[in-house]
């Protein structure tokens, strides 16, 4: 008969909860780890199960992490013209311009003028931009109110259904910002 085991992981109130047999949990377990620990390579290390339904005592594991499968979506990413035109050596040379303290705002705003640089439109939408900021490790929370305060303010404006274009007061805005 397989000894029931189980394991709770509680950091702050994000539980995790695992119970079934003894091989199950260390399998379970291992794929978890790496997470909760934020490791990033498959290492060897130890996992100890803590709590145990049977009489016997916990058992350390000693085996390699292997680095657990994440669900990811089947759809493509989609190609949009800046996506297609620009390259990341450019627009990296391109923020280097600025002053190093940006905020979300001034960063979306960049992003829009390198954008509608290279697009035969002349303008940017929200998607573009967040995914070029993405694709160079700037997360920006809720992008879309950005753009509505840069609409607001009169830096950006609509150009088309979703796309917009960077105003005069935008682009005098953006030159105070370059180094």
């Amino acid at each position: 008969m397989a000894i029931q085991t189980s394991i709770k992981i509680n950091a702050k109130t994000g539980e995790i909860e695992i119970a079934g047999t003894e091989a199950f949990v260390r399998e379970q377990l291992a794929a978890l780890k790496p997470l909760i620990l934020g490791e990033n390579s498959a290492e060897k290390s130890k996992a100890t199960l803590p709590k145990k339904t049977s009489k016997e005592p916990a058992k350390t594991i000693e085996k390699p992490l292997e680095k657990p499968k994440l669900l990811t979506s089947k759809k493509k990413p989609v190609a949009t013209k800046a996506a297609v035109s620009t390259t990341t050596n450019s627009f990296k040379s391109h923020l280097e311009t600025y002053q190093n303290n940006l905020r979300a705002g001034d960063m979306m705003l960049i992003a829009t003028e390198f954008i509608a640089s290279k697009s035969k439109s002349k303008s940017a939408g929200t998607r573009e931009m967040t995914n070029l900021l993405k694709d160079h490790n700037v997360s920006i929370n809720n992008p879309s109110q950005y753009v509505k305060n840069a609409l607001n303010s009169g830096r950006l404006a609509k150009s088309g259904k979703k796309n917009f274009k960077l105003t005069t007061k935008g682009n005098e805005h953006l030159q105070k910002l370059r180094k």
